[in-house]
């Protein structure tokens, strides 16, 4: 619960939507409700929510059809070459001479095993940089795959969570954050450290 003062007037809220009914009976005594809101949000620290919003417009989103998007069909794949990569130690090796879905940016694969501790994202970043992601999304579990020349990740499912290249979610009905992973590359191949 959080408390808002406006002009000595007190006053609890248990959720945002309570925030703005309230707001509307402030309106009379305290100018246009956008100004009240806007007061209310900044004291209350929904700055965040506000920028979000603002925000919303610009994030981009992989084009998938609405089967797709309900069933939670990936556009990400396996790489074709199964022995492109192992896992061993804690850590997966990836041969990026055998994986082609990685040579140029915004190439992305899967890593699905019984032996992996959870799947695995692996993109090329449009900043042709490596990156490793959880592939498990925060709301419902579903795949992600990369938004090319985004430098995000995507819910493959119709929320459409958006998480940006540090795991953060910037956009979506997701939880929480991502968990991403460090990536060193070293001679043609990128090591990926899961444990």
């Amino acid at each position: 619960m959080s408390t808002v003062f406006t002009s000595g007037w007190t006053e609890k809220f248990d959720n945002i939507y309570t925030l703005k009914s309230s707001a509307n009976y402030l309106m009379d005594a305290k100018g246009s409700l956008a100004n009240v809101i806007s007061l209310i949000y900044i004291k209350e620290g929904y700055q965040d929510l506000l920028d979000m919003e603002e925000n919303m417009a610009e994030i981009k989103s992989l084009k998938r059809n609405i089967f797709q998007r309900l069933f939670g069909i990936c556009a990400t794949r396996p790489p074709a070459n199964r022995d492109c990569w192992q896992y061993g130690d804690g850590s997966i090796t990836i041969d990026l001479n055998r994986t082609p879905e990685l040579a140029l940016p915004g190439g992305a694969i899967r890593l699905e095993s019984d032996d992996l501790p959870e799947r695995i994202l692996v993109t090329h970043g449009d900043d042709n940089r490596y990156y490793a992601f959880q592939n498990k999304c925060q709301h419902a579990g579903r795949r992600l795959d990369p938004v090319p020349e985004t430098e995000t990740v995507q819910c493959c499912s119709v929320g459409k969570a958006t998480y940006d290249y540090s795991g953060k979610l910037i956009h979506g009905s997701a939880k929480g954050d991502i968990k991403i992973y460090d990536v060193q590359e070293d001679s043609g191949t990128i090591v990926i450290r899961v444990e």
